[in-house]
């Protein structure tokens, strides 16, 4: 649809004073966001996001000055959160958290526990919050955290020993800065960020979860990684998610933990199987049959049960002549 003169005008005197949404609701409905984005970058338009966030701020909003200023467990948490996925500016004295916008209500958790009676913000597909004049929460959260400007390359471990507050603060930092993902028939927990950060939430989470291996910090351009495999993981986000309650987790990761407990179930057993080459899958409801030639490993299907899966197995072996790899089948 072509742009007229009029709506040309309208672009150039409000794009970057207002969100991009206000913009589309207010002035140019017939535009798509996508649209306005696509026709701003070709007229050299540039939108200027702390500048409407602090636009979008100028009322005094009230909040709980002092809540980073003796660590616990809620503060040690959302400070893991801001570690990961804050940005603290001393030019003002700016805490701001600028995240994806399916994490609304997470933010929104955040709000209340410091007693922000301001609103979490939208601006694309983002959600934000920006306090001004924040030099109290600053302070105590490079004091007891680390937490200062430019961190994403130089942060530093928090100065918090209480096993409570560690594991808060690990918690926090992986809703920023983590993931729990599937892959390649196994789960796995991954964390990103600076070699100091991450040694320190390996070694205590190797302190305080027994037998969970010893992965590396590996490095990736700039950005360091660390990622937990397997069984192990079942425990390491149980005990992250120890006594937690629902106003301080992200409920989408949380969800993921709850798959990983169906998928790696306490009784291992459970999902072996006394056939050779076969194994109960809990993501795809089957049983799986594989088997090994020239030393590579093949999937031979997906089965109803045990024993058609066992079958498949004695098959598919005797066709390769491995008759000594066959067994009975009950």
């Amino acid at each position: 649809m072509k742009w007229t003169n009029e709506e040309i005008d309208i672009l150039k005197k409000y794009y970057g004073s207002m969100s991009i949404k206000d913009l589309q609701h207010k002035y140019l409905k017939n535009k798509t966001i996508d649209m306005i984005k696509y026709k701003a970058n070709k007229v050299g338009l540039r939108c200027d996001k702390s500048k409407i966030a602090r636009m979008y701020n100028l009322r005094k909003y009230n909040y709980n000055k002092i809540f980073f200023q003796e660590p616990n467990i809620t503060n040690s948490l959302w400070a893991g959160f801001i570690a990961a996925d804050g940005c603290v500016m001393r030019k003002g004295n700016i805490l701001s958290i600028d995240i994806s916008a399916k994490d609304y209500m997470h933010l929104k958790n955040f709000a209340r526990a410091i007693q922000y009676n301001g609103d979490v913000k939208y601006f694309n597909n983002m959600c934000y919050i920006v306090i001004n004049g924040a030099i109290e929460m600053l302070d105590d959260l490079k004091r007891h955290f680390s937490i200062i400007e430019r961190k994403s390359l130089i942060l530093e471990p928090p100065k918090i020993h209480d096993e409570d507050y560690i594991r808060a603060f690990i918690r926090g930092y992986m809703d920023g800065d983590g993931s729990i993902f599937y892959s390649h028939n196994h789960w796995s927990v991954g964390f990103a960020g600076t070699k100091s950060m991450l040694e320190w939430i390996k070694y205590n989470i190797q302190k305080y979860v027994k037998n969970i291996g010893n992965p590396s910090v590996i490095q990736n351009r700039s950005i360091f990684q660390l990622v937990f495999q397997g069984w192990q993981i079942r425990s390491i986000l149980s005990w992250l998610y120890y006594d937690s309650i629902i106003e301080t987790r992200l409920s989408r990761k949380y969800n993921k933990y709850l798959e990983v407990l169906q998928f790696y179930p306490l009784n291992k057993k459970q999902y072996t199987s006394k056939y050779i080459g076969v194994c109960y899958l809990l993501k795809t409801d089957r049983w799986v049959s594989r088997y090994t030639y020239n030393g590579k490993r093949y999937c031979i299907g997906y089965f109803k049960t045990e024993k058609e899966a066992a079958l498949a197995y004695n098959t598919k072996v005797r066709g390769l002549g491995l008759y000594d790899k066959c067994y009975e089948v009950e």
